[in-house]
């Protein structure tokens, strides 16, 4: 039982937080001497189809959307505004689809995704199966796979809501209907499967729905494996105390603006705070009017590499996270932060945030609940906790004794103990 294959949507070097997720477990099965593989879509123009990274093999399917959608978003980087034109007409074209389907999944990429897992097997015979989603288009290729090879061992490792998720219905007429379907689809993955690996909010909808009662015994319900220790001495002398924010900006569910206007005060304009952007989105537009308003304390990179990033954040005096709009999804950007060891803000929308829960006993954060009529009152608190804790040293020791279960080392030892039957 050596042979681990391991699927992702978008895995290095243009990583999401699910493909950096992938990638801890796979380092991690790697130093217990298994031989991991990972199978992922090509999301820039220019990706091999197969590389060797961090010791190994790496095979990439060509995902269109993905492709044109990261191509548009750097020529509008680069003010070739007649991008947006493109970029819009990309998102309608592959709107439609989305709509006529029984399910929330592409049956063209799960067929896809099935016939390279067939591919990657005849030159290496697969023990075992871990699909990561979101997407959802892996798991359900890699189930079709496992009821043709019932050998493998299929452990689905599921990050996002799937028939729960309110994202994936793009109309209301169509949601009972497409509804149903995803939960026949849910039911069949728990049938196949040996174990469903998930978040504990996503193990409530299983436990609240009475047509999953038989299966729940094969579901595990464990954290996101993201708290690593990135603590890095800074040895520069700094002008300017220097945020970061690192990941997805959404119109509607992680809107910039209020973060914006809390930078849009005298104390912080003059208090040399600058904002550093490694955002992707929706979001531009919002980006360069405050770009313009507030000069240059908003340094608007872009999306970058996932290690430039990682580079950056070292570097970092303060850390920032804006919490979605919805009590609906899993936090999981706030691991990853944790793990340099520095002080975090976290803006939110719902007394229900998740990560309210998680950052409760962390002494060297702050949240500032998204309040219009509170405005002022935060501007304040935002300025003066940055002038307060910005070159505080945090060791990295605290942070795994408060989190130890969020660890690498933690997670795989329980995909370990299903692939060794123990």
């Amino acid at each position: 039982m050596n042979n681990i294959l391991i699927l992702v949507g978008e895995y290095k070097p243009y990583s999401t937080t699910n493909g950096n997720i992938a990638s801890n477990i796979a380092e991690e099965l790697k130093k217990y001497g298994y031989n991991v593989k990972i199978l992922t879509r090509k999301n820039k123009k220019g990706l091999k189809k197969l590389e060797i990274i961090d010791g190994m093999q790496v095979y990439r399917i060509t995902d269109l959307n993905l492709i044109i959608h990261s191509f548009c978003e750097q020529k509008i980087k680069n003010n070739k505004k007649i991008y947006k034109i493109f970029l819009l007409i990309k998102r309608v074209l592959f709107y439609f689809p989305r709509v006529l389907r029984r399910t929330s999944i592409s049956n063209y990429y799960v067929h896809k995704i099935e016939e390279n897992i067939k591919r990657i097997s005849k030159k290496t015979k697969i023990d075992a199966i871990i699909p990561v989603s979101a997407p959802h288009e892996e798991i359900f290729a890699a189930m079709k796979y496992k009821k043709k090879n019932k050998k493998v061992k299929l452990l689905p490792y599921q990050l996002d809501r799937f028939s729960n998720a309110n994202s994936l219905y793009p109309t209301k007429i169509l949601k009972n209907i497409r509804m149903k379907n995803n939960l026949e689809l849910e039911l069949e993955l728990l049938k196949e499967c040996n174990n469903l690996l998930v978040l504990p909010p996503i193990y409530s909808h299983y436990e609240s729905n009475r047509i999953f009662k038989e299966y729940l015994n094969k579901i595990i319900i464990t954290e996101h494996p993201l708290i690593k220790n990135f603590k890095e001495d800074s040895t520069t002398s700094k002008n300017s105390i220097d945020i970061i924010y690192a990941g997805s900006l959404d119109l509607k569910l992680r809107n910039p603006t209020y973060l914006f206007e809390i930078m849009d005060s005298d104390k912080v304009r003059n208090g040399n705070i600058k904002l550093n952007l490694y955002s992707f989105g929706n979001c531009q537009n919002i980006i360069d009017k405050y770009k313009a308003k507030l000069g240059d304390i908003i340094n608007d990179v872009g999306k970058v590499e996932h290690d430039i990033v990682i580079t950056e954040m070292k570097k970092a005096d303060i850390l920032l996270t804006i919490g979605n709009n919805s009590d609906e999804e899993v936090p999981s950007k706030l691991f990853e932060c944790l793990s340099f060891c520095k002080p975090i803000i976290h803006l939110y929308y719902s007394d229900n945030d998740a990560y309210l829960e998680y950052l409760k006993n962390y002494q060297y954060s702050i949240c500032i609940k998204m309040d219009k009529n509170k405005l002022k009152e935060n501007r304040e608190i935002f300025y003066e906790f940055c002038k307060k804790i910005w070159n505080v040293d945090i060791k990295y020791k605290i942070i795994e004794e408060l989190y130890e279960k969020c660890t690498p080392q933690y997670v795989s030892k329980q995909f370990i103990k299903i692939i060794e039957g123990k």
